[in-house]
């Protein structure tokens, strides 16, 4: 057997052992993380746990040898299979590996995209900013409503699968930019003109004020910003407001039902010049 990882001691091989599984294909992607790349057994393990399980379709080996047990991983490699789950969500599929963000909750993830294409209200001929964008989640129901998309995400990892996931969708509207949304946003503006519709899905950590003023000069007339933290949502809302934005609609979603989480989709509209510092 593996040893398991003691978090205390940092001893140990054995670190998680991560199940993903699309809800609406019944695929199943199976990951041992060790604090080493020797691991003994993993080519006939992965083996039985094919045969055993006709769903899992990979199995694979991700290394993590530092101190904290959050991502990104060292290295992942494939044991058995393919590195990559399909999900459905709103008509699309995507490809989820052992590393990709994706909403947890499915169900309640396609009725979020519901509301997001609601607050939209695209009739064809929008260009549309899409921060936070990972791999696409909301980029690709937008984009069937949409001229254009362009998707900005800080990691490089997300953008190849929502490149992939375009290819996979046949979706020739979008782009994907990695990089920093702080850096990257004046930058994409200039490239791609004023957006008719900014969308942004910031982490837990929210925006932040640097963001929200650079979201604020680019003209936008309409924002709709999804959150999963009320307490990073209201001051970010409030750069907006004196920013010259009103907000139209807010609908709270029980993505996480029994607990305290709380999603929120609020739509924004320019209503006037920022307000006086």
């Amino acid at each position: 057997g593996l040893s398991r990882y003691d978090a205390r001691a940092h001893t140990g091989l054995l670190r998680q052992v991560v199940i993903r599984e699309g809800k609406r294909t019944g695929e199943i992607l199976v990951g041992l993380v060790t604090t080493a790349p020797e691991v003994p057994g993993t080519d006939t393990l992965a083996a039985r746990l094919v045969t055993a399980v006709p769903r899992i379709a990979g199995v694979l080996h991700g290394i993590n040898p530092g101190v904290s047990d959050g991502l990104p991983l060292a290295r992942v490699s494939v044991v058995a299979g393919r590195p990559y789950i399909i999900e459905e969500l709103a008509g699309f599929q995507f490809h989820i590996g052992l590393e990709t963000f994706f909403q947890t909750n499915t169900v309640q993830a396609g009725r979020l995209v519901e509301v997001v294409e609601a607050m939209a209200d695209l009739d064809g001929g929008e260009a549309v900013l899409d921060l936070y964008c990972g791999i696409g989640t909301f980029s690709f129901p937008l984009a069937r409503g949409a001229l254009r998309v362009c998707g900005v995400e800080i990691s490089p990892q997300a953008v190849d699968a929502a490149r992939e996931n375009a290819v996979l969708n046949q979706v020739a509207n979008v782009e994907f930019v990695a990089g920093d949304v702080r850096r990257l946003l004046p930058e994409v503006v200039g490239r791609t003109g004023r957006p008719d519709l900014l969308v942004l899905d910031p982490p837990r950590s929210g925006a932040g004020s640097r963001v929200m003023r650079k979201i604020v000069d680019t003209g936008a007339p309409r924002i709709v910003y999804v959150s999963c933290n009320p307490t990073t949502l209201a001051p970010d809302l409030g750069d907006l407001v004196r920013g010259g934005y009103a907000v139209r609609a807010v609908q709270p979603l029980d993505q996480f039902p029994h607990t305290y989480h709380v999603e929120c989709a609020v739509l924004l509209e320019r209503a006037g010049p920022p307000q006086p510092a």
